[in-house]
This record gives structure tokens, C-alpha cells and sequence, in this order.
């Protein structure tokens, strides 16, 4: 490859750089900088229990738990239950109204007849002894809600009205009724708006922030979906709106811009963004967040049936880890009621103390959730960053041809410069076309193309020094490390920070360059002038039983290391659980295992000794999954850059204390092998 094209590529990959660091700078490090700002939230049901198993009031346990960290109390919409439970409100379906009347539980026996008969009931209905009964018919079935408030009954008919077609009111005397034309179980999944009276007195009052979490509903229009968000407008404490149910409201019903337009005369007043909650998939979230500009907020929480596997310690260690490490800005505190033995308050009060020392030690605010600003990367900088990216791609394939082809390729400069020019063309106009699709896609080749680049570039078969060895290891992380600049250049946006959006084709991104890499140094260690003779070679080459183990083993641990990638997959040993804390508690950030214990150790033991031949090959792959793991460490764009950063140098530097050592032992155990075969030999 002649000198003119080696400064070209290193001249676009210097600008690549550049350009990585400015856009990561202003539009991630500055903005992750000052969202510091973290809730931490109970629900309301929550601590009307640990009220009951104290005897306490609401408000005092409120009070005690603002006291200790406690910042916001979360509301969900109401069902049948609920209202009955927090509301002077009594739910009856037809068959009870009607016994209820009978045996002269509700006054006004005549009221209640002409009113029943007015609702269309009298041909289901005759008198005995002066009390009604009826013949229950369920085509038939009401429920009827019997409110002894005005307010309450304002409210209720306003959410059941919207939600329910032909919902009717009347009134008994003092009493308020609803009567709703649908069976009381087919009423339980529908939410019935928040109660007012306990967020005024308990939640506003000693001056805790409000979240609600609202239901869907079937068949929501226009008019319901205003019904409802106008109810919690009126909340004066909202500090967020969660969404109950897999799919949001008006998302099959293709009103979601109705549903932002409601959010947003919310936000007239006061900022209120929505809620993304980790691990619970809802359809239509991510695009109700870009109608709202990104106005969102992340929640972390442990979920009822993981409770009981968790001592606090380790749930104070997840919900840190949740906060400092992944940018959750709320964390929904699960009280721990197995601990009854003791004071369930104060327990639960000490473990929001504890939990607010660690979030304050790690450089958090305890208060309202901090919200990122709506950015998106600059098509300008991204296009830079594409062509630094093809750039790499070039040099990549350069190494991997044949050089005889190469330099004929080369040679023809006019089918060099159209090639070069067509690929930079064609990147401009997916840029321009499709933006979004266009850099996920860059960014996905950037993230194949560098760690493979990294190894096949600094490995070879002569024999390194350790201290040259070392510094060949930090030149193949730098060249690693540039790819996942230009990957996390290409993906700057609020979204991806966020977790709306994020890389895509992690698991292929993970397989390719062992692909890539394996065929490589296979190639290089078997005997042959030419490829014809190399593939002949190894073709022919007997099938030795050590050589179907070591594959087989190879084999299973790919496996085991591709269904690990990502969140979800093969469960974590406690064994190694444990040791991540022990890393977390001296380190501050752990390193990746892939990188300190196997991927960095790996690539100093094969440039100590050289590739030498095929049975290096386990090596290899060892090293080039550190240099994957490096790279995919920045793919994570919800987790702090300065973080990633940590992570990765904390297992290079410890990698390097580990690869130093097996080069010792293996010294040594060769220096015993040798003393004991001269031995056996004399």
C-alpha cells in the first residue's frame, strides 16, 4: 500500500476522531454532567400498609419517610377496589343493590323502586312483604356506584362517563348514584382517576412530589382521553405520568397525538415528563416520547416476586448501580415487609437513609428527577464520522487481500478513485435519505471492523518482551477504542441516552469479527504458498480426538458467550455476583470479566510468544472478544460516558496486572517442565 493512501486514512481517521470527541463532549458529557438529579419514590398502597402493621397514620409514616429520603409517592389509577377502599363510595352490581334494598340496608325503599324503575328494570322486579326482589338476568347487569360526596361522584362519573358509552347518574336522597350499564368484573380493569383527598392531605400537604400511573381503556376516542388527563392536571404535586399496561392508551385507536397534545397542556404549567419504566416493554411509548420531544425519565425498580431474593444490601448495591451506572433518574423503593420481626417503618426509613448516603456519595441529588434536553446528533459530524469509519473499512480490507490483487487494484488509480468516491456518495445520500437507519448502520459496521482491524494489525508471530508486549496491547485498544468513539459519535441523541433507541445488531456485531479474525489467523498458521494450497492443506489434515475436544469446548463457550450478551440470557452464578460487588465496592466502576480476566490476558500471552501456529487460536479468540467487549462497553449509550470510560480503563489496567502474571507462571511451569523431563531423561 503506497505512502499517499497510508497518510490519506490516517488523516481521515485523525478527523473521525475529532470530530467523535467534539460531538461526545457538548452532546454527551456536558448534558450527563448536570443530570445528577434522582426520585425516589413508594407507592401509595405501600404505605397504607406499613400505616396498618404500625399503627401510625398515613401522614405520619409519610413524614417519617420524607424525613429520610423519601421524595415522591406514587398514585395508581383506581379500580373498583380502590375506590371502595380510599373513597366514601360503595359499589354494588345489580343482584346486590336489589338484596341490599330488600333486607332495608339502603333507606328509601320507594326512591330506590321508582328509580330502578326508571333504569329499566321494572319487568324484572315485584313486591313481597313491602321489600323488592328481582330474578337475576344477566344480559341485564348495571353496577352501581352509591358516592356520599359530591366531589368524589364528580369525579367518578367524569372518568366513567368518558370510558364507559351510556353511563348514567341519579339521585337517592343524600345519595349520589352512577350507574354504569356493564358487569362489575368487566369494570375491574378500568382506572377511575386518583384520590384527590388523600394526595391534598397527605402527599401536597408536607410537600412530597405525586406520580401517577394511568390505565388503558377499550376503545378510547378523543374526548375520553382529554376527560382523563384534565383530572390530573388539577394534581398541583405531578412530578411524572406513568403508563400502567402493556400497550399505552390510544395506541391502537391512532390518537397518541391527542394523547401528547393532553400531556403537554399538562406541561403549560409545569414540566412533567413521562415515565419510560425499565424491563416492561409498552407499546406506542416510543413514539408518544418523540411527540413529546424526549420529555422522559427513567425508572429502575426490583418487582414484587424478585423481592424476596434481595437483602437490602443487595438491593441498595442494584438500585445504586441502576442510578449511577445506567441514568435512571427514579427508583420505585419496594418496601421490605419480610423483616417484621422489627419495626417494619423504621427498617424501611433506615434503608432509605442508607440508599440516600450511597446516591449522595456517588455525586447524586436526592430530589426532583433531572430531565436531558431534546438533542440530536449534527449530519455534518456524522458524515465526517462515516467516512473515518470507511476509511478503517478500507485499511481493513487492504490487510485482509491478496497483495498481488491489492497493488493491481491500486494501481489502477481511476478504479480506485470511483470506487472511493461511490462509497463516500452513497454514505451522503442515506445520510440525507434516511439519517437515523443510515448511522445505525455505520455505527454497526464501525463496531465490527475496528476490534477486528486492532488484532489482525498488532499480532503476528514474533516474540515480544513483556514490556513491549504490554505496549502492543495498549496500541490494539487505542485502534479498538477509536471504533467505539466513531460508534457512539454516530448514535449522540437524547433518545439513545434514554433508551428509546440504541445499537442495533449487538449479537452479530459480537460474532463477526471472531469470524473474521479466526479465518485470518487459520489461515496464517497453515502451510501453503497460496490459498489453494493452504485450504488443500487443512482440508486434508487428519482429525486428531484432542483437536474435536478443544473445538467443541470452543464451540460451547461462544455459545455461552453470545446468549450472555445483552440483558437478557444466561443466569448469573452467585459466585460471580459476588465477585462483581467485590470489584464495584474497591474499583468504584467494574470491568467487563471478557476484558480483565480473559480478553487482555489472552492477547499478552500471544504477543509474548507470537502466533506461532493453530494451536494459538483459542488465544486469539480470547483477545479478540476483550477488544469486542471493549467496544461494545460504549454501546451502551444510556450509561455515562465518563463511566464507560472508567470501566474500560479499569480493566486494562487490571488485564495487564493478570496477563503479566500468566506470562510468569507459564515461565515457570515450562522452567519445571524442562528440570523434570532432564530428570526423567538421566
Amino acid at each position: 500500500m503506497c505512502v499517499r493512501l497510508k497518510a490519506l486514512i490516517a488523516v481521515l481517521l485523525a478527523v473521525g476522531v475529532l470530530a467523535s470527541t467534539h460531538v461526545l463532549y457538548w452532546n454527551r458529557y456536558v448534558l450527563e454532567r448536570d443530570f445528577k438529579n434522582v426520585e425516589l419514590m413508594m407507592e401509595y398502597s405501600d404505605i397504607v400498609n406499613i400505616s396498618s402493621l404500625t399503627g401510625k397514620s398515613v401522614r405520619e409514616v409519610l413524614e417519617v419517610l420524607k424525613e429520610s429520603g423519601l421524595t415522591t409517592v406514587l398514585f395508581k389509577e383506581m379500580t373498583i377496589d380502590d375506590v371502595e377502599r380510599y373513597e366514601p363510595v360503595v359499589v354494588y352490581s345489580k343482584n346486590e343493590l336489589m338484596l341490599k334494598i330488600s333486607t332495608d340496608e339502603l333507606p328509601n325503599e320507594e326512591d330506590w323502586k321508582n328509580i330502578l324503575v326508571q333504569q329499566g328494570l321494572e319487568e324484572y322486579m315485584h313486591k313481597r312483604n313491602n321489600h323488592i326482589f328481582r330474578h337475576a338476568y344477566p344480559h341485564k347487569d348495571c353496577t352501581y356506584f352509591i358516592c356520599y360526596d359530591k366531589e368524589t361522584f364528580k369525579r367518578l362519573h367524569a372518568q366513567l362517563e368518558a370510558k364507559v358509552p351510556r353511563t348514567s347518574y341519579f339521585f337517592v336522597g343524600d345519595l349520589y348514584v352512577i350507574s354504569v350499564p356493564v358487569s362489575k368484573p368487566m369494570l375491574r380493569q378500568i382506572g377511575l382517576g386518583f384520590p384527590k383527598r388523600h394526595i391534598v392531605s397527605n402527599v401536597e400537604h408536607i410537600g412530597l412530589s405525586t406520580m401517577v400511573q394511568v390505565r388503558s381503556w377499550p376503545n378510547a376516542d378523543k374526548k375520553s382521553i382529554y376527560s382523563v388527563f384534565v383530572d390530573i392536571k388539577e394534581i398541583k404535586s405531578l412530578s411524572g405520568i406513568l403508563f400502567n399496561d402493556h400497550i399505552i392508551v390510544g395506541t391502537n385507536e391512532k390518537l397518541l397525538t391527542d394523547v401528547a397534545a393532553a400531556i403537554e397542556k399538562i406541561n403549560d404549567e409545569r414540566e412533567v415528563p413521562i415515565v419510560a419504566i425499565e424491563f416492561f416493554s409498552q407499546k406506542g411509548f416510543n413514539e408518544l416520547a418523540y411527540l413529546l420531544n424526549n420529555n422522559v425519565v427513567r425508572l429502575h425498580t426490583i418487582s414484587p416476586r424478585e423481592m424476596h431474593r434481595y437483602t437490602p444490601n443487595a438491593a441498595l448495591e442494584r438500585y445504586e448501580l441502576a442510578a449511577v451506572e445506567r441514568n435512571h433518574r427514579v427508583l420505585f423503593i419496594r418496601p421490605f415487609s419480610a423483616y417484621l420481626a422489627q419495626d417494619v417503618l423504621e427498617f424501611n426509613s433506615e434503608f432509605l437513609k442508607s440508599l440516600k448516603q450511597k446516591l449522595e456519595n456517588s455525586g447524586l441529588t436526592i430530589g426532583k428527577a433531572s430531565t436531558l434536553p431534546n438533542v440530536n446528533n449534527n449530519i455534518y459530524i456524522a458524515f465526517l464520522i462515516g467516512i473515518s469509519t470507511i476509511a478503517g473499512a478500507a485499511l481493513l480490507c487492504f490487510k485482509l487481500c491478496n497483495k498481488h490483487l491489492l497493488n493491481k487494484f491500486l494501481k489502477n488509480k481511476f478504479l480506485a478513485l470511483f470506487c472511493g468516491v461511490f462509497v463516500i456518495f452513497l454514505w451522503a445520500f442515506m445520510l440525507f435519505l434516511i439519517p437515523r437507519e443510515a448511522c445505525k448502520l455505520m455505527a454497526f459496521i464501525s463496531a465490527i471492523v475496528f476490534p477486528t482491524l486492532a488484532v489482525i494489525l498488532f499480532v503476528d508471530s514474533n516474540k515480544s518482551s513483556i514490556c513491549k508486549s504490554i505496549l502492543k496491547l495498549l496500541l490494539i485498544t487505542l485502534c479498538s477504542l477509536m471504533g467505539a468513539l466513531f460508534m457512539a459519535g454516530l448514535l449522540v441523541g437524547t433518545d439513545f441516552m434514554l433508551k428509546l433507541d440504541q445499537f442495533a445488531g449487538v449479537k452479530l456485531a459480537h460474532l463477526m469479527p471472531l469470524i473474521i479474525v479466526l479465518l485470518v489467523f487459520a489461515y496464517r498458521g497453515t502451510r501453503g504458498k497460496n490459498l489453494y494450497e493452504k485450504v488443500c492443506n487443512l482440508w486434508n489434515k487428519p482429525l486428531v480426538l484432542g483437536v474435536c475436544v478443544v473445538g467443541a469446548f470452543v464451540f460451547v463457550a461462544l455459545a455461552v458467550y453470545l446468549i450472555r450478551t445483552g440483558n437478557e440470557g444466561m443466569a448469573i452464578s452467585q459466585l460471580e455476583l459476588q465477585m462483581r460487588s467485590a470489584l464495584d465496592a474497591v474499583l468504584g466502576v467494574r470491568p467487563r470479566t471478557k476484558e480483565f480476566l480473559l480478553g487482555h490476558p489472552a492477547i499478552i500471552l500471544l504477543l509474548y510468544y507470537g502466533y506461532k501456529h493453530n494451536w494459538y487460536l483459542p488465544l486469539v479468540i480470547l483477545g479478540t472478544i476483550g477488544q469486542i467487549s471493549l467496544v461494545n462497553t460504549f454501546a451502551h449509550l444510556h450509561t455515562p460516558l465518563v463511566v464507560s470510560f472508567e470501566r474500560t480503563l479499569n480493566g486494562l489496567i487490571l488485564g495487564v496486572v493478570i496477563g503479566v502474571l500468566a506470562i510468569l507462571i507459564c515461565g515457570f511451569i515450562k522452567r519445571v517442565y524442562k528440570r523434570f523431563t532432564f530428570v526423567n531423561d538421566n
